[in-house]
């Protein structure tokens, strides 16, 4: 996927909970195959579907592979939001990568040491939104979020 400036990427990926004969949801997603997950009754589809989509994007952010954008959603389906962590992750590699600087010459834009921008850029880590932030403003962008709230029901 090619990153455009001031280009909305949305990150609302529907899936599908299929009840089992045995009890329980199977999750999965049409976009990412890999996405797959099962829910018992007393558990929150919402969070489990969430947790699984955060996970199948960090491994295609670890593999390199590409990030979907996620289909429009049919008769069915729901909607999942991935951790805001691994949203600020994917903004944050692609600028990354069409800036052309490396992990150290930002670092030193930023007046911290390479760690930290390796941190930023690994799906496994915790970054803290202040830190993606100063790094984004460092590569001459920045953050802009919108919040909507919605219904889980």
């Amino acid at each position: 996927m090619t990153y455009a400036a001031n280009e909305q990427l949305e990150f609302a990926y529907p899936y599908r909970a299929a009840r089992q004969p045995e009890g329980g949801y199977t999750i999965t997603f049409r976009d990412l195959p890999e996405a797959i997950s099962q829910a018992e009754e007393n558990e929150s589809l919402a969070e489990i579907a969430s947790g699984c989509l955060s996970e199948a994007l960090a491994g295609r952010l670890d593999l390199g592979e590409q990030i979907p954008h996620p289909s429009n959603p049919k008769r069915g389906e729901r909607l999942a939001l991935p951790e805001t962590n691994i949203e600020l992750k994917i903004e944050f590699g692609r600028a990354f990568a069409l800036a052309g600087v490396a992990q150290v010459e930002l670092a030193k834009r930023m007046g911290v040491t390479p760690l930290v921008v390796r941190r930023l850029l690994d799906p496994r880590h915790n970054s803290h939104v202040q830190q993606y932030d100063q790094a984004m403003r460092a590569l001459g962008k920045q953050i802009f979020r919108t919040v909507e709230i919605r219904d889980l029901s």
